[in-house]
């Protein structure tokens, strides 16, 4: 029985540290799709998403650093 609990504690921790990782993945997403954009500044996509700054310069130097693109996406 005690270790039926510890195990759905465990599945449950695990749920929610990929939940947590789940949504900073998708706001780091979003926020280098804002930075192509480039309609926000990167202290507006900071605020909105909910990442530090520092994060999103970093993506924005990435994405610097990148070969463009063609409008297609290849």
């Amino acid at each position: 029985m005690e270790w039926d609990r510890e195990m759905a504690c465990m599945r449950a921790k695990g749920r929610k540290e990929g939940l947590a990782e789940g949504a900073q993945q998708k706001a780091v997403e979003a926020a280098t799709n804002l930075l192509r954009m480039k309609v926000l500044t990167p202290e507006q996509i900071a605020q909105a998403q909910g990442l530090p700054l520092d994060e999103v310069l970093a993506l924005k130097e990435q994405l610097a650093a990148q070969p463009a693109q063609s409008a297609t996406g290849r």
